[in-house]
């Protein structure tokens, strides 16, 4: 185990200095087929749930399952879309799109939350530190509209970050038989 740990930790690092080295490149390869997959494992897990459900029914025990028939429904759609995403590149790059615009839209949201926050601060607790968090409010409405308008620039941020995150992970990884954290 512990050799194992440390092999996929030092994969982690080497991955993770790919993605800095070359960001943007993995995100666009990676993202399409990591939606796809998660698509499918929900659409299953959604179908066996109304399933499941339908089956208690039949014994008097009622619960709902994701919503009934649209729930059914909604699970067959995310496979459907999962395989076609599998087996088609267009169908993984609208994927890929489809999260780099939930990527601006949520930088957006949190922006115009922390500048209300930091607002709210300032007027109800005068002398409270409520600057920063107006200065960061608008870096990041003015990174959603970079991460909006210019998806090169928010594959390239997601990607970096996630290259920092795998670094982490892997010298985590890495590290903890060291220090005696694993014992076989």
């Amino acid at each position: 185990m512990i050799i194992f740990n440390v092999i996929l930790g030092v994969l982690a690092v080497l991955s993770g200095v790919q993605r800095i080295a070359f960001p943007g490149v993995g995100f666009m390869l990676d993202t399409g087929w990591i939606v796809a997959i998660l698509l499918m494992l929900w659409g299953v897990n959604t179908i066996a749930a109304y399933y499941n459900a339908k089956e208690l029914a039949r014994y008097g025990v009622h619960q709902y399952a994701f919503a009934g028939g649209l729930g059914l429904l909604g699970g067959i759609l995310a496979v459907v879309v999962s395989v076609m995403a599998m087996f088609s590149s267009e169908v993984q790059a609208m994927l890929t799109a489809f999260v780099l615009a939930i990527f601006g839209v949520w930088l957006l949201i949190d922006g115009i939350s922390t500048v209300l926050m930091s607002v709210r601060v300032h007027r109800s607790m005068p002398g409270a530190p409520w600057i920063p968090g107006l200065v960061l409010g608008i870096l990041l409405i003015v990174a959603a509209v970079f991460a909006i308008f210019d998806w090169v620039v928010a594959a390239t941020t997601i990607d970096t970050l996630f290259g920092i995150l795998l670094i982490m992970f892997g010298v985590r990884l890495i590290s903890t038989p060291m220090v005696g954290g694993i014992r076989e």
